[in-house]
Parts: C-alpha cells; structure tokens; sequence
C-alpha cells in the first residue's frame, strides 16, 4: 500500500501516512486543534503596479517557504486562500505539543518573510492569528478537500484581521498552553461577532526558550519507582566503580516518567560520585544538525543560554572545554594547554548546535568525522577526571547520524566511567534502537504505569497531602497509573477547588471529566499511531464506556461492523492489549487510563455516536437484559444517549433506516428505559444515578404528560436524598399537582410525604408535621398500612427534632409495632435507628448504644447499606461522648466515604461535622476548620439551620484553637444569633454552651458567665452562680449530652476568675458514673493547684493521665498543672519534665492557642525559682499573645496561683521580640 500524496509504502491499515502525514482513510472527527491563519500585507499595492504573471511567481515563491515552515513544525496546510494561509496543528495527526508547533512555526514564517524582503528588496509584512479549540474536521460530503469547521477557525480567522502588520495574535487556550516559551502582552479582551463573551486576547512577541528547554516544569514527587531506581543506580556504581562504559534505556509510553526517573538516577550520580551531567534532548521538528542535542548538552553545561550572542556562546564552551582539556601534573598543577585542539571542539559545538556554519547537508556530513572525534576527545578527558552520565530524552525522535555517534562514543569509552541514559517511547510493534553487543554493559528499563497503592500515595502529594481512598480510586481508572496524566488532573482538581470535605460527587466527577489540552494533545497523537481495525475497536469500545466483558466487546463489534469477524478483532485487542491501550483479565477489559477513552470518544462526531450508542442498546436489549443486573441502567444511559445526541447533531437517532415509527419510537424507548433504570438506582440507593436518569426522562417527556408524576415523584425522593432541597421540593409539589389533576390519589399522598421530609430536612418541624399528619390520613383513607406507618415514623422524626421527646417516642414505638406486625424487617430497623437517637439526645447513652446495635445488626441482615451507614453514624457520635475517638474516627470515616460515593451531601456533612470535632479534640485543628467550612456550606444549601449552627459553633471553636481569636468570636456570636432567629430557639442553650466553652479555652472566663447562666438548665434559688454558697447547680435538670461539659466549663472559669475554693466546690459537684470524666479531672488538677493543694492537683492529673480517653486539651492541663504543682513546691527537674513533655504534645498540633498557653504557663513557672532564662521565656509567651490578638488573662491568672505568684502579671517594657514561629503551626 502506497501513500497517494508521496508514494511511501505504508502499512496495510494504516489511518496516516507516517513519512508525511496525509490522511489514508475517508472520516468526519471532532479534534481539537491549533489553528493558524496567516495574511501576506502589501502584496495588494504591488498588484496595482506590477505585471500578474510576476506578482504570481513571487506569491508562489513566498508561499513555498512559508508553507515549508508550517509543515517543517508538524503542521497541515488546509487551503490558501489569495494571499492567506490556513494552516491546521492536530489534524489529520495530533501531536502533543501542536500549540507550542503553531507558535514556533509563526515565528519562523517572520523571520522567512524577513530573508525574503531582504533577498528582493520588498516590504511585505505578514499577520497571524492563531486559536486553539475543538472543530470538526473531514471533507464535505457534497465534495470538498478535507476542512476544519467550527467556531474555533473563525475566532483564528478574526484574530488575524486584528492584528498588526508584523504582530501575532493568539487566543487564551492557546496562550495558557504556551505560557512556558513563548512571551506574551495580553491585548485585553475583544468582542468578536457572534458571541456573547469578549475574548482575551495576547500579543505573542517572541520565543522564551528554544525546543525542549521548557520540559522540565515543576518537579513532582517520584513515587512507586523505588526498583527502577535501585536498577538505575546500581548500573551507575558499576560503571563508576569498574571503569566501564553503561548504557542504560528507559522505555515506556508518554507520560510514565522516564525523564523524571532519569533526573533523579543522574543527580544521585553526582551527588555519590561527583560525576558531570549532560542532559539534552532529541526533537520532532526543527533539528539544524542531527547531532544538536549532543552540542546543546556540552553547551547547556557551559552555561550558554539562549538569549546569548555567538561571541558569549563562544566564550562559554571555549571556557569549559579548556577547562576539561587543560592537562596537570602529578602535583595537580595545570601544564600548557593545546588551544588549537580547544578551538576545534568549540568550533564543533557551536556547528551542531547551527551558531557557526551554513548549516548544508553536506558540510553537516563533512564535519561528521570530525564531530565524532572532539566529542570522543572531549568526553574522553573529562572522564579520566570524574564520572560523565550523558542523559539524552526522546531518543525516538533521533536520526541514525546520533544513535550511530553514541554506538561509537559507547565502544570508544569503554573503559571509562561514562553512562549514557535514553528514553525513549517506541511502540512494541516499531524498529527500535538495538545497539551491537561490545564491551560496555547495557541495562533496558521498561517502565511500567504506576500501581494502586503509588497512584494514591502520588496524588495524596499532589493534593497537599491528603487523597481520600474513594478519589484516589477514581484518578487512578482515569489516569492508569500514568504520573503525567495524575499530575495534570490533580492540578485541575486544585484549580477547581473541589478537593477536600464536602466536595460534591458530581463536581469531582465533572472536574475530572474536564481535561488540559496538554493532556488530550498527548493522548491523542498516541491514539493518531493506532491503525484502522486498531482505532475502530478503541472507538467501539469508547462508546461502551471504561471496561465490560471482552467475548461482549468483540462479539458486538462484530455485530455491528460487517467488515471485521471475531478472529480479526482478537487479534486486534490482543495489540491494544500490548500497546497498553487496553487491560485484560479472564474475560474482563478496560482502558488501562479513562483519559484515553475519554479522547477517543470525544473524536468521534455526535451523529456518529448517536449511531453507536443505538447499535450498543439495541444488541443489549437483545443479549443482557437481566433486571437484576446493572444491564437496566446501561441499556438505558444508551437510548438516552442515541436520542439527545441524534437531537444535538440535528438527525433524529435511527435516522438511517426506513422506518419512520422505528424513528419515532426511539424517544419512548428511552423514556421506558430511563424510568426502569430511576427505579433499578433508587433500590440501591443510588441517589445520583437515580437522579440523572429521572432528569433525563423528565427532558423528554412533555409538560402534562402523566408520567411526569412517578419522575418527578422519583426525582425529588433522590433529590432529598442528595441534600437538594429546592429541586425536591419542585419536584414533589408538581408531581402532588398533576397527581391530584389525574386523579391519582396515591401519588397525591407521595407527594404531600416527600413535601413533608423536605420541609423536616430544612428544619421546618411544624410545617412538616402538618404535611406528613396529611399524607398519613391519605394514607390511611386507601388502607395502605406500610405507607402510613412510614409517615407516622417520620412525624416522630419531625417531633425528636422539636425536642418534643414524648411524643415522638410515640410516633415511632407506634410505627415499629406496625411494622413488625407487617413483617417489615426495614421499617423495624428504621424505627430502632429513630429510637437510639431519641435515648442519646435524651443523655440514656446505656440505651442508645444497645437499640442502634440492634438496629445494625438487623440493617445488615437486611443488606441494607445505607441503613447501616447511617447507624453506624449514629454509633460513632455515640463512641466519641464516650471517649472512644478512634472507634468513632473509624466508623465516621467510612461513613463519610459510604456517603460521599452516593451523594448523600447531609450525611456526609453531619460525619464531616464529628470527624472535624474528632480533629479538633486530636489537635488537627486546621482540619476541623476545613470540614466544619465543608458541612456549614451543606446545611446553608439544604437550608438546614440546625446543621448550620452546628457547624458555625465547631468552626468557632476551631478558629480559637488555630489562634484566630477575633474570628472566632464574631463566628460563634453569628452562630447565637442563627440560634436565637430559629422557631421556639431549640439550639440557643447549645450555641451560649459552644460560645463559653470557647471563651473558657480562650482564657477570658469574664465573657462566660451569661453564656452559661442561660445555656440551658435550671438554677431555681441560685441567686449567685459563682458562689460557693450556691454550688449545688444540678437540681432536677434532665441529663442531657454535654450538660457535664457545661458543668465543667463553670467550674474552669471561676479558677480562671481566681475563685479557686468556689472552682473546686462546682467541680467536685459533677457526677462520674455515667460517661469518663477526663475534662473534669483535667481542670480539677487546674482547680486544686490554683488552691495550693498540691497533692489533689497531682493526684488529679494521674488520673487524667491514666484514663486514655481524653483530648489533647485534657492532657495538656494535666501537666500544666502537675508542672506547676512542681513549680509550687519547688522541684525544678519536675516542673521542667512535666513542661517538656506538654511543650512536646502541643507543638505536635496546629494549634496556636495551646501553644500559646502552654509558653506562658512555662514562663509563669520559672518565675518562682528566679531562672535566668525566665525574661527569654516570658518574652516568648508574650510574642505569641500579641500573635494572638487577646491576652488570655483568666489562664494567666490560675497558672499564676497555681504557681503561688500573685495573680497580677508583671509588666513587660520595652519592645517585643520578633515573632518566633512555633513548630506545626498552620500558616494563616
């Protein structure tokens, strides 16, 4: 088979001719291209002067050189156009770089143009405009040439009319993709015709840094490489230290990170050996000299830059190379230097890399002989001084001039500590560089994509250090194991801000569909390597999706395409197979990277996947219709997708066949299929997937169409589910509408209860009792039992919420007695879930512990996922007030993720809101604000107020311990306020509880005493809280969760106040029996040595200490105050043991206030024996409250009396020391 445009024989099957690109098979493809539109200025006053036949020869002598430039740089002349040029990078064939290619080549058509003025002594001037996006691209089919369309070509073609004469113009895609090499002027932003949007527009004025200069961008971590690295290195000790040459090849596709691999292997090198490093790199186009990178590593090593004149260039090689050569006694004294044998090597330098010399063909092969000899004398000398490691990337691109001239270097250095790597990125079924056998050793590294495991721990390095199991997951099917691909996604991730707590499922999913143009270029130009049977499978299989059953893919290939068979297909999947396109396993494929699918579905025209996709659910429906299978849910994404893509393209899906009813129907095929599919999900608890398939059957449907109401209905239950409170509510209320138009007494009643869950998720308790008492007389008026014992359980749900405890033990004891006389295993296992959060909110933590294990014993009998995600939330809310936080950080973290991968947003926000309290409490205080911000965000958009002042009272908490005092403050001051504005203020005790504990943390216990007058309980005859006279503060007041916290604050803020024996009578006043008493023990130390009781302070700390159930916070004021009991007593090597030890723990957080807290403490303790570092100290203490903004007095003030000083603080003159930054503090 020949190619038609330049006669080269190609392989039979080939989608391109390899020698000069042209297209060899007939297709339409959506590809995204750099478009480049080039207008010759002056050629039109000349015409008016000059003969045709002339101004014609010299237009064709112009364009000759300048359509040479475009296609020297890769790029494709579409048509010419008069005296303009359209010219196409990444079409027919992409390459990954076709931006940068586009830039280059504009550069050189001006500096062509400039020799051609100069050669005829005429003025013309060229202007270009230059845009990168996606068109379509084929031949018309009424006839034409092969052609791009699209919005893309026209935003070029507008660019170059705005441009100057001389200028080049380019659009944003463009100048972000080039930013590295080319220098830009942003022009601003221009209004083009015909769209809505201005478009930034850049003045490109020059190149930045010549072909292959701008690879190495920032350095990632090299992770999962460990072996390969170990090969690497161990091949360069043996050369080094048995004096023989090595060469070492790394293979393996794009993106790997074989140069990254290489780097790392050389700089080992020098740091072990000391040995010189070369490094340069073969390229695809532009190369003056087929030994160039062999001059540019020499020269790069010298110092020569690309801005320097011949005359610097020069003077730098010439400088090396004399250094190298100059020849030194045994003394190590330098002797007479041979400058003529300087003057050669520099001079061939300089030749290769195009400075000197005409750069002809023949003189090029002339100078070989010559070039070999003074690379081999200069690499020779330098080797006798230190180890040389010649690191050459991309040697796929290299002419057999270079690899002959290494093969030579190789056996001419043999004896020597010289290393040569390459990398390189042949296919399996390409010659690749085999060098003779010789004495030098040979060492060839296939590397391999990345594994699970160094997928995640890479993009946990990318991320900022975090990368939860579930997203790691993800990058890694999408990126394959591939570094460059993970590391371009996680850069979008960043940028798009949607990593971390509380990211949405669909926006991570709609991020990561998202793809650089650095990526989709790379994927691809590989793709552009693939020949036809090979790109039709991979196109077939786009269409699929990421992976399935290979016999399916192959038989429905075969199915569908009458010019293959099965016996050819496996054949070809085997090559993909190899070429690592694919992975098989047993009878299961799928793309060894998402992003590669991704691409080549995206290349494949909409009316050809609306086609595609009909063919793949018709053969589906036919061969895999099973109910109980995912089968539903694929068969209908793809009628879904035959029908809106036929509309999009604007030809109805079955377009091609006669059968105009076959045409019609397709629509109501995929409605049909779209409903089952809703259902199928929603029995998963699929709420996403139940979501977009009742959404895309509501977009068919028309507006009064009956079925409309089980969508809708179907909708707003999964949208309830997905904290999308708005859409749910639309959707219920118009499906309650037209079943109440129809007549549908049933779906009427559905309504009115999704209606009432919603109004119960928004924490409009009334109004959700109103509605679910409605829906439950409908209910009941049909006779359908299970349905009103369903509402009946949700009213007690709304009356818990209420605070209304009684009745809603009623509602739902009454509810489970129905549903286990029904024999509703589900409906029994929800109630006794309802029921333990009914005993905890009541403080009966004995008995919501034994109902929600009960209640999880029978959710998983049942199977029932999301039943047993939710109590196990509840459990792990429970394990946390018991002290248990690694149980209860177990089981929130894999409820968390549980959630997060079904898109349920409030779950995972109510898990985001215990595992930042577990943070908090942990003193991983940064993170406690990142999540509490995360579930704030939910509850906002759910309009829940009662996850909203939640989430505000632990981000005020965690803003104090991060040390940002002032946002604090106006945090949990706006939190009240959201409390008190709520119906019948059931959270205002909870958010003046948050609000003292803080203030109490904070050391200012002045701001304590309302907050906790009214947080709650009752103090009948109390008339003095902080009395001791009045102590006895429990009275009849229910034990509710947190009430002991409270109790506890109390008795914290009056040692803070200086009433120490009132302190110890309120504390000692807390019962223990119910729940472990860490806190209380912890500030009872504080408490007793405030009052000099030294003993009690200490005995009280071992407790503290010993119990293992307290936070941080508990331990860090048992040894606060066991080190100033020390202190008291005058034990110094206790005092500071004690310090040492706390001063470890804090400065292991990010906590500023501890930290803060813990140095003043330090400082007030070394006040009593007079040290000499005390004024140090203090100062330290002191440049941290002023970081602070708030002086901590209440602390200042019991850590005084704790240490038997007076309770007023000395006065600090003079100016402060600069701020000294404590060990892990987060950086605000």
């Amino acid at each position: 088979m020949k190619c038609p445009a330049c006669a080269t024989e190609v392989p039979q099957g080939a989608r391109f001719c390899h020698t000069c690109g042209n297209l060899l098979v007939s297709t339409e493809e959506r590809r995204v291209v750099t478009v480049l539109f080039a207008d010759l200025v002056g050629f039109t006053s000349m015409s008016e002067a000059a003969d045709p036949e002339e101004i014609k020869h010299l237009i064709d002598q112009c364009f000759q050189r300048l359509v040479a430039d475009v296609t020297a740089f890769g790029g494709t002349v579409d048509k010419i156009i008069g005296d303009a040029i359209l010219a196409l990078f990444g079409a027919p064939t992409a390459h990954e770089d076709d931006p940068e290619r586009a830039l280059r080549a504009a550069f050189r058509m001006q500096r062509s143009l400039e020799a051609f003025n100069a050669e005829r002594n005429l003025d013309l001037r060229i202007r270009i405009g230059i845009n990168t996006g996606e068109v379509l691209v084929g031949a018309l089919r009424a006839g034409g040439d092969y052609t791009a369309m699209g919005d893309t070509v026209n935003i070029a073609s507008r660019l170059e009319t705005l441009a100057e004469a001389g200028e080049v113009l380019v659009g944003p895609t463009t100048q972000a993709a080039t930013a590295a090499i080319v220098n830009y002027t942003p022009r601003g932003e221009i209004g083009l015709r015909g769209r809505d949007e201005p478009v930034p527009v850049f003045v490109a004025s020059g190149e930045l840094a010549p072909p292959g200069r701008h690879r190495s961008a920032t350095i990632s971590p090299l992770v999962g490489r460990d072996l390969e690295h170990a090969l690497l290195e161990t091949a360069i000790d043996t050369a080094v230290a048995r004096r023989r040459a090595g060469l070492c090849q790394i293979v393996g596709e794009a993106g790997m990170g074989k140069t990254r691999l290489a780097r790392e292997a050389a700089h080992g090198a020098t740091e072990r050996h000391d040995a010189m490093v070369l490094e340069s790199m073969a390229l695809p186009y532009d190369e003056t000299n087929p030994l160039r990178c062999l001059g540019d590593a020499i020269a790069t090593a010298a110092g020569v830059k690309a801005g320097d004149s011949t005359v610097q260039a020069t003077r730098r090689v010439s400088s090396l190379v004399a250094d190298v050569l100059r020849p030194t006694n045994g003394n190590g004294e330098s002797q007479i230097v041979n400058y003529e044998e300087i003057d050669e090597i520099t001079d061939v330098v300089l030749a290769v890399l195009g400075r000197v010399g005409s750069g002809d063909p023949a003189e090029i092969e002339w100078r070989a002989e010559a070039t070999f000899r003074s690379l081999r004398r200069f690499l020779g000398a330098m080797t006798r001084r230190q180890p040389v490691v010649l690191l050459l990337s991309d040697v796929h691109w290299a002419e057999e001039r270079l690899l002959s001239v290494l093969e030579q270097l190789l056996a001419a250095l043999a004896n020597q500590p010289f290393v040569v790597i390459t990398t390189a990125r042949w296919n399996v079924d390409e010659q690749r560089w085999t060098v003779p056998p010789g004495r030098h050793s040979t060492v060839v590294l296939n590397l391999d994509p990345l594994s699970r495991e160094a997928t995640a721990e890479l993009a946990a390095e990318l991320l900022g250090g975090s990368a939860p199991a579930y997203l790691a997951d993800q990058l890694y099917e999408r990126s394959g194991g591939n570094p460059f691909f993970l590391e371009e996604m996680c850069v979008l991730l960043r940028e798009s801000g949607v990593v971390g707590p509380g990211a949405r499922p669909d926006h991570e999913e709609r991020s990561l569909a998202e793809m650089p143009d650095t990526l989709r270029g790379l994927v691809a130009a590989r793709l552009d390597t693939l020949s036809s049977p090979e790109r039709r499978l991979v196109d077939a299989a786009s269409v699929l999706g990421g992976g399935g059953s290979t016999s399916e893919l192959l038989e429905m290939t075969a199915a569908t395409n009458p010019d293959t068979s099965a016996e050819s297909d496996t054949a070809t999947f085997q090559r993909l197979v190899d070429k690592d396109i694919f992975t098989s396993e047993a009878d299961v494929w799928t793309f060894r990277s998402d992003v590669v699918r991704d691409v080549a579905y995206s290349m494949l025209t909409k009316t050809d996947r609306a086609e595609r996709h009909l063919d793949v659910a018709l053969w589906l429906a036919q061969n895999r219709d099973d109910p109980a299978s995912d089968s539903v849910g694929v068969i209908a994404d793809h009628f879904a997708s035959a029908v809106e893509l036929g509309a999009d393209a604007g030809q109805p899906a079955g377009a091609r066949t006669a059968d105009e009813s076959f045409e019609c129907g397709m629509t109501e095929v995929a409605i049909e299929w779209l409903g089952r599919a809703g259902k199928w999900a929603a029995a998963r608890d699929s709420h996403y997937a139940a979501a977009q398939f009742y959404r895309r059957a509501i977009e068919m449907l028309g507006d009064a169409d009956p079925r409309l109401i089980d969508m809708s209905l179907g909708r707003a239950a999964a949208r309830l589910r997905l904290g999308e409170l708005h859409g749910a509510h639309a959707d219920a209320e118009l499906a309650r509408a037209l079943a109440t138009l129809n007549g549908n007494r049933l779906a009427a009643a559905h309504g009115l209860r999704v209606l009432g869950e919603v109004a119960l998720a928004g924490d409009e308790h009334s109004a959700a009792d109103k509605l679910l008492a409605d829906a439950l007389d409908q209910f009941r008026t049909l006779g359908e039992v299970r349905e009103a014992a369903e509402s009946l359980r949700l009213r007690g749900l709304a009356s818990l919420r209420a605070g209304e405890y009684a009745r809603a033990d009623r509602y739902i004891n009454e509810a489970n007695g129905t549903f286990g006389h029904l024999g509703d295993e589900s409906g029994v296992a929800w109630c006794l879930q309802n029921l333990a959060w009914l005993s905890f909110e009541q403080g009966l933590i004995d008995e919501a512990g034994d109902r929600i294990t009960t209640a999880i014993e029978r959710f998983g009998d049942l199977g029932d996922t999301v039943g047993l995600a939710t109590a196990e939330g509840l459990l792990a809310f429970l394990r946390f007030h018991a002290g248990d936080r690694d149980e209860a950080e177990e089981l929130a973290t894999s409820v968390h993720a549980i959630a997060h991968e079904r898109g349920e947003r409030f779950t995972e926000a109510m898990m985001d809101l215990l595992l930042g309290s577990l943070g908090l409490w942990s003193g991983r205080a940064a993170d406690a604000v990142e999540r509490a911000r995360a579930a704030e965000q939910v509850f906002r958009d759910a309009h829940s107020d009662f996850g909203e002042v939640q989430a505000m009272g632990l981000l005020g908490r965690a803003y104090a311990a991060v040390g940002e005092l002032q946002r604090s403050r106006a945090m949990l001051a706006e939190c009240l306020q959201r409390a008190n504005d709520m119906p019948g203020q059931p959270l205002e005790g909870f958010a003046r509880a948050v609000r003292a504990g803080a203030a109490v943390q904070m050391g200012q216990p002045e701001m304590v005493k309302e907050d906790l007058a009214r947080a709650g309980w009752d103090r009948t005859g109390v008339h003095e809280p902080y009395s001791a006279a009045g102590a006895d503060l429990h009275g009849e007041r229910a034990a509710v969760i947190g009430q002991r916290d409270l109790d506890v604050s109390l008795g914290l803020a009056l040692a803070q106040l200086g009433q120490a024996e009132d302190a110890i009578v309120a504390l000692e006043a807390v019962p223990t029996a119910d729940l472990p008493s860490t806190y209380l023990h912890s500030c009872l130390a504080i408490a007793y040595a405030t009052a000099g009781r030294t003993v009690d302070a200490l005995e009280q700390s071992r407790f503290a200490m010993a119990s293992g159930t307290g936070t941080y916070v508990d331990v860090r004021n048992a040894l606060v105050a066991r080190a100033l009991a020390h202190a008291r007593d005058a034990d110094l090597p206790a005092m500071e043991a004690a310090f040492e030890q706390v001063m470890i723990l804090t400065d292991a957080t990010d906590s500023r206030l501890s930290q803060t807290v813990v140095r003043l403490a330090r400082a007030i303790g070394h006040e009593c024996f007079d040290a000499p570092d005390t004024a140090a100290l203090r100062s330290e203490a002191e440049v941290g409250i002023a970081q602070l903004g708030a002086r901590p007095s209440g602390w200042e003030t019991a850590f005084r009396l704790a240490a038997g000083l007076e309770a007023a603080a000395p006065v600090i003159t003079g100016p402060l020391p600069e701020a000294i930054p404590f060990p892990g503090l987060m950086d605000q």
